[in-house]
């Protein structure tokens, strides 16, 4: 069994101004002394990061878009906040502007789908190509996927509860069956983590992969961290009389040292893992 060594001896993150609706996102700056918190009360917070006052820097309200997901990009100095609605908000922070955007155009980037039938594809955004399609395994209706920051692992989360761990080049592979779209191919996943006893909603690799967050937001406390090098969960927290409400988001700083947790009430908490030296 492997122990995860943390503390609670950090106030919530957003203590200065929690939120009146439930937090969808928590984010950190890759900086690590700066934390948004966003959600379905259409408010971007950002307060500052140091475990003593976290004190709130600003509020930015979106009239039009009720979020769903928010993250830092461009090395931290904008925030994209995207919803259910067919526009997203940049929110440029170096000149203090807000854009909304109606379309998304000019993605280079490669992104990855997962739907009720378990089949999960990879498509390229320029093109609207579909490039791989594979069978997660197990799988009737995917509900979550996450990509490690190495780019070594990919998640898969499912409404029956359980976390597929895949390592990345196998799904594309000539011998594990990659396929330029077409004919779906199988493959096994590395490890199959049967933690979570309801529909997984959130996963979440820290910044050098060794750990991923998995989370169900239809129970209280229904999340667990694996070490993905020995892919063993550390069974030892949170148990379940952590008060961690019902998960909705997750955030780790960019060393790992530090695990932000928004809930269901509107907090966003704050935990110490000493598993990492830093911040």
């Amino acid at each position: 069994m492997m122990a995860l060594s943390r503390s609670r001896d950090v106030k919530d993150a957003n203590v200065a101004e929690p939120s009146n609706a439930v937090i969808r996102s928590v984010e950190i700056h890759p900086s690590g002394q700066l934390l948004l918190t966003a959600g379905l009360d259409k408010r971007v917070r950002f307060f500052q990061v140091d475990g003593v006052r976290n004190d709130k820097i600003q509020s930015i309200y979106l009239e039009d878009l009720p979020i769903h997901k928010a993250a830092f990009a461009r090395g931290g100095s904008q925030v994209v906040a995207t919803g259910r609605r067919k526009h997203f908000y940049i929110l440029d922070l170096e000149a203090a502007k807000v854009e909304r955007v109606q379309s998304l155009v000019g993605c280079s980037a490669k992104i990855a789908t997962s739907g009720r039938d378990g089949i999960m594809q990879t498509w390229d955004t320029r093109t609207f190509k579909c490039l791989h399609t594979h069978q997660d395994e197990g799988t009737l209706t995917g509900t979550a996927l996450a990509w490690s920051p190495t780019s070594t692992h990919l998640a898969t989360g499912s409404d029956s509860g359980v976390v597929n761990l895949y390592r990345q080049p196998s799904l594309f592979d000539n011998g594990g069956g990659g396929s330029m779209g077409g004919a779906v191919k199988r493959h096994r996943p590395s490890k199959a983590f049967m933690n979570l006893a309801t529909q997984v909603d959130t996963l979440q690799f820290s910044p050098d992969g060794q750990m991923l967050a998995m989370s169900s937001c239809r129970a209280k406390a229904a999340l667990r961290v694996a070490h993905v090098p020995s892919q063993t969960v550390f069974e030892n927290w949170p148990t379940s009389n952590t008060p961690l409400g019902h998960v909705q988001s997750i955030a780790f700083s960019p060393n790992g040292g530090l695990l932000a947790i928004g809930n269901a009430r509107g907090r966003a908490l704050l935990y110490r893992l000493h598993y990492y030296k830093g911040l």
